[in-house]
């Protein structure tokens, strides 16, 4: 059976105990569940070494690991062994417990809806208007992304739009930091909204600056994935806020956003179009290796590597949605976890209610 090959070549350097496996936040764990009795593979990345757990899921299992030049080395090797997994039959246990847990949540929610229901109506017919704005056809689904267009520098205006680089920081205001390590965390994005293309000013607002700050302390940064966590921030001030730019803790060089690309029109993946359509109507129709596109981009459609996850806003509990992503080693040198995609968005009420997170594969 070739599930049980090994995983490390023949450079690799056998662990006798289990005990020998380190667990941290980049552990990934899968398992067989076609098999009988279930295998598990459990992959983690320490310092510039992968270490491999697998067996039965009745044994400890046996414990392997290899050494890379480099930790990237170390996080793509980690990358390629999870897609042989897969390839293989095996499932991702942290994925399986998400999606049955957001099965069981949208069942509540549809029980709730509908004991409510009766009462929106008598309110003023707001179920109708809900429904009356759902989309309905796949075109209306549609929707445009921009590229960047950076040159490498940082722009004139120092409130301007931009990857990395020395970011503005308002007087009396100080670097953020991570919640967790207490790290000054660094600069990812600015973006200026009055730089935006026109449709996005409209839905997103044409004053202010956006800002992304992420922490990068540890072995694949402190556990900033998830939107309003402490180990990353999306700050937003006002056009007019005075201050200057603070390069002392700059990690990623500048790259000044030019322009935007237009982008053809793109489609959700086939989840978020079965979610917006109804169950099952999206599941066959678009591709989603063309839609919705990688890569850094404002706008457009999440690319959601794992499930569709639009945190709510803290504020009114409305859905937010997708004002930019920001994408493993595109524009700013750094991979969120094994090739990762993280993605801005914000309260389609409160414009100054930003959220960032991400996920990898």
């Amino acid at each position: 059976d070739d599930d049980d090959d090994d995983d490390n070549d023949d450079d690799e350097d056998d662990e006798d105990e289990p005990g020998g496996f380190p667990v941290n936040d980049t552990t990934r764990r899968f398992m067989n569940l076609s098999s009988t009795p279930h295998k598990f593979w459990n992959c983690t990345v320490k310092d510039k070494s992968t270490f491999i757990r697998t067996g039965l899921v009745t044994t400890d299992g046996s414990v392997t690991s290899k050494t890379f030049p480099t930790h990237t080395d170390a996080r793509h090797a980690m990358r390629d062994l999870i897609q042989d997994r897969k390839s293989k039959g095996y499932e991702d246990i942290d994925e399986l417990v998400r999606k049955r847990r957001k099965k069981k949540d949208k069942k509540k929610r549809a029980k709730e809806d509908d004991d409510e229901g009766e009462g929106a109506d008598d309110d003023g017919g707001s179920a109708e208007d809900e429904d009356a704005s759902k989309p309905k056809t796949l075109e209306e689904l549609k929707r445009v992304a921009w590229k960047p267009k950076v040159a490498l520098c940082e722009p004139a205006d120092m409130k301007g739009s931009k990857f990395g680089g020395a970011p503005f920081i308002p007087e009396g205001k100080s670097w953020p930091k991570c919640g967790e390590c207490e790290s000054e965390m660094h600069m990812f994005v600015q973006l200026n909204l009055k730089d935006l293309p026109k449709p996005m000013q409209k839905k997103h607002g044409s004053s202010g600056i956006v800002q992304m700050f992420h922490c990068v302390e540890g072995d694949g940064g402190c556990s900033g994935y998830e939107p309003f966590g402490k180990a990353n921030a999306v700050l937003f001030w006002p056009e007019s806020t005075k201050g200057a730019l603070d390069s002392a803790h700059a990690m990623f060089a500048p790259k000044s956003i030019e322009g935007w690309e237009e982008q053809p029109p793109e489609l959700p993946n086939s989840e978020e179009r079965s979610e917006l359509l109804g169950d099952g109507d999206g599941d066959d129709d678009g591709d989603d290796d063309d839609c919705p596109s990688n890569g850094d981009k404002l706008g457009g459609w999440p690319m959601w590597v794992q499930g569709v996850e639009y945190p709510d806003c803290p504020k009114c509990s409305s859905k937010m949605g997708l004002l930019f992503q920001m994408d493993s080693e595109d524009n700013v040198d750094f991979m969120f976890g094994d090739v990762g995609c993280g993605h801005i968005t914000q309260c389609p009420k409160h414009k100054d209610v930003l959220a960032f997170g991400w996920a990898c594969s």
